[in-house]
């Protein structure tokens, strides 16, 4: 069962990024993340998964027994002004951004068979520009 979710980000270009996910039912502890940021779904990526962190923060367990895991991730503020530069010619400095993004795990913990990526959440990742710099 792949439990896909659209989920909507926005980041202000001038901070870090981090954002803590919950996922119910799946103990990620061994799982493997990526998060790409694109200029549109199935378009040039411009923020690559290896600009982010990806940390298991803690797995629980509920009362009627399912795992929870808490999984960050995060980018230092030094990851967003380049989509700026590199898209001066569409989105002057200070401009909101409305970039796409999605979150993959290698594998879903406890799937049986080949093991497959597959996509926990996709949407819109939205670039934020700041009046504090």
């Amino acid at each position: 069962m792949t439990p896909t979710r659209a989920y909507d980000l926005s980041q202000y270009i001038n901070d870090d990024f981090k954002y803590v996910f919950a996922f119910i039912g799946f103990d990620m502890t061994a799982a493997t993340f990526s998060l790409a940021v694109a200029l549109y779904p199935g378009g040039p990526v411009l923020i690559d998964a290896d600009a982010f962190d990806y940390s298991v923060l803690e797995v629980a367990t509920d009362d009627a027994g399912f795992a929870i895991s808490q999984v960050e991730v995060f980018a230092p503020k030094a990851t967003f002004p380049t989509v700026y530069a590199d898209n001066a010619e569409d989105y002057p400095t200070g401009a909101h951004v409305p970039l796409y993004y999605d979150l993959k795990v290698s594998s879903l913990p406890g799937d049986v068979g080949t093991p497959a990526e597959t996509t926990l959440l996709y949407g819109q990742f939205i670039l934020k520009g700041t009046v504090n710099d």
